[in-house]
């Protein structure tokens, strides 16, 4: 496997939300998703991100569009 290697992948949204998406075409739907996904592996599995920080160091295309998930999410731990 090839820890850089792009794939893709298919997200379900309920339609109201995939109607915002549509109306807000500026924003880096890919990069937004790459983000908070390194956020909630940086918080969940710090060992695992500490073996691919480079990676997740890189940076990603389109940056300028692309929110900053670190100033909308908070991760809470769900220990049930």
């Amino acid at each position: 496997m090839i820890p850089d290697e792009t794939t893709f992948a298919i997200v379900s949204l309920p339609r109201w939300q995939r109607e915002w998406w549509k109306k807000n075409r500026s924003i880096n739907r890919s990069g937004y998703f790459q983000k908070c996904t390194s956020v909630l592996i940086k918080e969940k599995d710090p060992d695992y991100f500490a073996k691919f920080l480079k990676f997740a160091e890189k940076d990603i295309r389109r940056n300028e569009t692309t929110p900053m998930p670190e100033k909308l999410l908070k991760i809470i731990q769900n220990d049930s």
